[in-house]
């Protein structure tokens, strides 16, 4: 894991210490109550302040979190841009591609919602699941909950996408090794995606919805239910 590290950090140190370097000068004058409206939406597409201007020690961490998770997203785009020896137009062309590729699974997504509607209980409780786990995490990983630092979601959104139209990707192991980590039997693809979408689904509606404070009892409140839905769907195979 170390060398890992090391390599990693050799081959694109120049990115990350200009990303790290554009977050401290968008923090510091923040921390010191200077936050202009026309910065906005740097502090949104950066989440630069996730953490930093609320949320206590565990928005710290979250919003650091969020912000490896925006970098990663950025990250190509951003050697590509500012670090390849292409020509100007090139850059721009070539950042279009790599953001083209991001983007290719949100239309085949919001085709597949329909889908979502089930008369399976097992089906119901894997995007109740879904839904509440992204509730949960979108609010931790803005830090505060505000909208401008919620950058993260959509991020994660995108990526989750992507992954669904591949039915693979980092996500989807990571989905699968959670769940055997738990000391549940393998998944089945199926029910995976639909988790998947419909925690998909949860990154895009958390940051919209309002009284923010109460988006944690909102997102238990469906991990409750699917509970119950897992429940009922074992009696209903009994029977």
């Amino acid at each position: 894991m170390t060398a890992i590290l090391s390599r990693y950090m050799k081959e694109h140190w120049r990115p990350l210490l200009l990303m790290t370097a554009i977050w401290i000068l968008l923090e510091l004058p923040a921390v010191y109550g200077y936050q202009p409206v026309f910065f906005y939406p740097l502090y949104y597409l950066t989440g630069a302040l996730s953490g930093i201007t609320g949320g206590g020690f565990l928005g710290m961490i979250c919003g650091a979190a969020a912000r490896a998770i925006i970098y990663v997203f950025f990250e190509q785009m951003i050697i590509v841009l500012f670090f390849s020896k292409l020509p100007m137009k090139e850059r721009l062309s070539s950042c279009g591609t790599i953001l083209k590729d991001k983007l290719i699974g949100i239309i085949p997504y919001f085709k597949t919602l329909k889908g979502l509607i089930s008369n399976d209980y097992t089906v119901l409780s894997a995007e109740a699941a879904g839904f509440g786990t992204a509730l949960i995490l979108s609010r931790l990983l803005s830090g505060s909950g505000l909208f401008r630092h919620s950058f993260v979601s959509v991020v994660l959104f995108i990526q989750i996408t992507r992954e669904l139209s591949a039915r693979s990707g980092l996500i989807f192991s990571l989905t699968k090794m959670l769940v055997r980590k738990l000391g549940r039997k393998e998944p089945e693809t199926d029910i995976l995606s639909k988790y998947l979408s419909t925690h998909a689904l949860g990154y895009v509606i958390a940051p919209l919805l309002p009284f923010r404070q109460y988006i944690y009892w909102i997102g238990l409140a469906f991990m409750v239910i699917a509970e119950v839905l897992k429940v009922l769907s074992a009696k209903k195979t009994k029977q």
